[in-house]
């Protein structure tokens, strides 16, 4: 029946309606059929039930219940009078009677049919019942190949009994059947009121179990054919032991598609229930149960929820290594897993221990080219990525990408992943043109495969942004950034990380674009186009390194591996060297601080050496090392180092050798750049200014490396600066590049210049620096001697005393003297290294380094010291 007939039917049982839209609605809500549209109006016309079309379609819709208490006028009538007359039931009933008499196993075929999503059924789910029972009765070829042939012929003959019913239709395809909703209801309520509900509910669960793949990408197009009837079929809990855990089988699988499809809001439900189901009847220690566990963690990655998904994973790996033991497959998925769980909290180090034993072990049990051992090793580069290890990461990234590409293609999601795992590594060394050309292919092959909306495009998408902002393309970067995060809060939700970090980068990136749009109108300047292509060189990245006890750096989801880019730019006393490693006792204390717990923060990690020997620098220094960083006096130990010796060690690596010369008093007790130094850094501070009312400090470069040798080590000095309509510092300045592009870069872009009453201040102590620090290098000298004899003090470290284990480097270096014993402001304040300089460092590592507290004792000195 088409619209025009529909709407005559009604208006025959109704009278003229005004609501004709109300009418076309319900109709369609009937799927024309004219029994049911008769039975519909005369339920609307009954005086005594005052019911509208509208009212009549909204109550209709609500639930199965709700359709059977309206068509059959009364709920009770439907279970007491299957003959009732006038109604879709009764005219179901007189059909499904005739069909059982004539063809019993169409009968059997539509209380099947019964149970599936109402549209979309396959027509292999329906045979498979037929077909095994054949096999079941048949066992010679002959015999078998005579049966399939007969079994077809039977099935297109119930299908066509059940057609000219109107009972099913057919699709396009010719593959695939749909069942009304009520006919479907009507068979199963009669399948119930006979004692067979649970009979075809099985069979329905049996064929569905036996046809869904796993989720992997090879089997998406079936899994998105069946799993409409999954959720149909999780609607359906099944009685009986064997039935429910087929039940729970088919929830997981759908769980697993719904998560690799980047979906999981689904999964994780299915998952859950099947997780209850499979622990109720297998136990918790059961394999089926604990995979179920693993997916439900693999959602909570999904959706950001790390602590909920490592709870998960800890559970699950510890009950695999018990009862399959630390090789099986399942516990090394686990431990991957919960790799995955350490590496989204900015756990680095553990990730990347777990991950190395994952590897070390699938390669002995699974082999080499294995699916498990290549996701764990692309894991592996992400760990090291984060950890500044670039080296590394590339190398990893390109060995998993070739051996994916030739065992699963090239655009299979995996090889995506890959191809967008080896961008970010591009993007960290500032390899932006070779970042840009691979995430532009990933997305456009991301958008077919996975879908324009999937999270991993998305990701795509959002690292995209990144690198066109890096390039100096901010129209193009907030154009894209808008899209990545008006989607990541419509597919995750706001309040995932995701999209909390695009939401935050594209705020960030407006008001910088308003900011420039703004300084245009206000000076009728025409600001040059962003250059296209150009390379801002390398992130900000790694001097030192984290020790054993270092907390763990949990930055935001999507910006821990470009952070130092975001927060930090390109400042040129940040170093990158290659892996983080234990720091030796006796460390230098206070710049240990600063580059293990600040520089984490802005996604920078760093190596800590003993700096008494250049040995200990040379074992580390590799072909990501880009200097060397050392204090001309450490604090609190006084250690010299041997200057000459380190600047042969750099210049012999090709790598600039930086100096902090804060205790060197502004270049009077020692000049840096005499003994081989490229970079001097200075404190106003301590020296310059000497008097406690300014903070400030003072870079030096004149020059002295050639950041040209090596233009891929270096390319921030030698390659375009958008900053500069394209210039390259180098080519310009030469050995000079370094100071011109620190102060017309970062001295303007960040402000790190001291304001006019500071640098006047600064300029009066620089007037009296060497009068002050002659007094006080000699008053130093005499306390640290005076200390020394007295029997009250147990030790003293000061270089210029000649038990000193550096006293003869300081002779040789601090011609002037050997700065003061405690510290100095110009106000000679006196400061308690354990209660105040030193506060913030646990006790443990002051005590280490020789920074102890003070016991009262009859010294005037030490008395004093206390008062203060």
């Amino acid at each position: 029946m088409d619209n025009a007939h529909a709407q005559a039917l009604f208006e025959k049982k109704l009278g003229k309606q005004d609501g004709s839209q109300d009418i076309m609605e319900l109709a369609a809500t009937l799927n024309f059929i004219p029994l049911a549209i008769v039975q519909a109006a005369a339920y609307i016309s009954d005086p005594d039930r005052d019911c509208s079309v509208r009212h009549y379609l909204d109550e209709f819709q609500k639930n199965d219940r709700k359709k059977i208490r309206l068509l059959g006028r009364e709920e009770s009538q439907f279970r007491r009078d299957w003959e009732a007359k006038n109604s879709v039931l009764t005219t179901w009933q007189i059909s499904f009677d005739s069909i059982r008499q004539s063809r019993q196993s169409a009968a059997d075929l539509l209380s099947l049919m019964s149970f599936f999503d109402r549209q979309g059924i396959p027509e292999a789910l329906l045979r498979n019942r037929i077909e095994r029972d054949v096999k079941e009765t048949y066992s010679d070829d002959e015999n078998d190949r005579a049966s399939q042939s007969s079994v077809t012929d039977e099935f297109n003959d119930d299908i066509l009994k059940l057609r000219r019913y109107s009972l099913i239709s057919i699709n396009v395809d010719r593959t695939t059947f749909n069942m009304h909703s009520l006919v479907q209801l009507a068979t199963r309520r009669w399948l119930e009121a006979n004692g067979e509900l649970e009979k075809w509910k099985y069979q329905y669960i049996q064929n569905l179990n036996a046809e869904f793949p796993n989720g992997e990408y090879e089997n998406w197009e079936q899994c998105q054919i069946l799993f409409p009837h999954a959720k149909s079929a999780a609607r359906q809990q099944p009685q009986g032991r064997d039935a429910s855990i087929e039940w729970a089988s088919v929830l997981y699988k759908a769980a697993w598609y719904d998560w690799r499809k980047g979906n999981g809001a689904e999964g994780a439900k299915l998952s859950v229930t099947a997780i209850k189901t499979w622990k109720k009847y297998l136990g918790l220690e059961h394999e089926k149960t604990l995979n179920s566990m693993s997916m439900v963690g693999l959602i909570h990655l999904l959706q950001g929820r790390w602590k909920e998904a490592e709870e998960l994973f800890v559970q699950v790996m510890e009950t695999f290594k018990t009862v399959l033991g630390a090789e099986h497959p399942d516990t090394l998925t686990s431990m991957a897993n919960l790799g995955l769980t350490y590496q989204d909290q900015g756990r680095w180090n553990e990730a990347e221990k777990l991950e190395v034993q994952v590897i070390e072990t699938c390669k002995t049990v699974l082999g080499a080219e294995h699916s498990l051992t290549l996701t764990s090793m692309a894991n592996l580069a992400s760990t090291y990525r984060y950890q500044g290890r670039w080296n590394e990461a590339e190398k990893l990234d390109i060995q998993v990408m070739e051996i994916r590409k030739t065992v699963l293609g090239a655009e299979h999601p995996s090889m995506l992943t890959s191809m967008a795992n080896l961008a970010l590594t591009y993007q960290d060394q500032g390899r932006w043109n070779e970042a840009e050309k691979l995430e532009v292919q990933v997305m456009e092959i991301s958008k077919t495969v996975l879908g324009a909306e999937h999270p991993d495009t998305l990701t795509t998408m959002n690292n995209l942004a990144y690198t066109w902002k890096s390039q100096g393309k901010l129209q193009d970067a907030v154009t894209i950034m808008k899209k990545c995060s008006h989607l990541r809060s419509k597919i995750l939700g706001p309040s995932h990380p995701a999209s909390k970090s695009s939401s935050r980068a594209l705020s960030n990136w407006m008001d910088e674009h308003n900011t420039l749009s703004d300084q245009m109108l206000l000076t009728g300047k025409k600001f040059p186009l962003p250059l296209r292509g150009v390379s801002a060189g390398p992130p900000a990245a790694v001097v030192t390194a984290q020790s054993a006890c270092d907390e763990h750096i949990n930055l935001p989801y999507d910006q821990r591996r470009s952070a130092a880019i975001l927060f930090l730019g390109n400042h040129p006393l940040i170093i990158a060297a290659r892996t983080p490693s234990p720091a030796p006792e006796g460390q230098d204390l206070q710049d240990s601080n600063q580059f293990r717990n600040f520089f984490p923060h802005l996604g920078i990690t760093v190596k800590i050496v003993n700096g008494d020997n250049p040995d200990n620098f040379a074992k580390l220094i590799d072909e990501n090392t880009k200097a060397l960083y050392i204090e001309s006096m450490g604090n609190p130990r006084y250690n010299v180092p041997d200057f000459e010796s380190f600047a042969r060690l750099e210049h012999d690596n090709g790598i600039p050798l930086i100096i902090d010369n804060k205790f060197g008093c502004g270049g009077y007790l020692v000049r840096p750049f005499e003994h081989g130094a490229d970079i001097v850094t200075h404190s106003c501070t301590k020296w310059i200014g000497g008097h406690g009312t300014t903070i400030a400090g003072v870079v030096v470069g004149p020059g002295n490396f050639d950041w040209g040798k090596n233009p891929k080590k270096f390319p921030y000095f030698n390659e375009p600066s958008p900053s500069y309509h394209g210039m390259k510092f180098y080519e310009k300045f030469g050995r000079l590049a370094f100071a011109i592009r620190a102060r017309t870069e970062i001295l303007r872009d960040l402000g790190c210049a001291p304001n006019p009453f500071a640098a006047f201040l600064m300029l009066q102590g620089l007037e009296t620096l060497s009068v002050l620090v002659d007094r006080i290098v000699s008053n130093a000298m005499a306390l640290a001697k005076w200390l020394q004899s007295n029997e009250h003090v147990s030790w003293v470290s000061y270089p210029g005393l000649e038990d000193h284990p550096s006293h003869q480097l300081a002779k040789k270096y601090f011609k002037r003297g050997f700065r003061d014993l405690v510290c100095h402001v110009g106000k000679t304040l006196a400061l308690h290294p354990w209660s105040r300089t030193h506060k913030q460092l646990k006790p443990e590592e002051r005590i280490a380094s020789g920074v102890t507290e003070i016991s009262p004792t009859s010294s005037p000195i030490s008395k004093k010291l206390l008062q203060r």
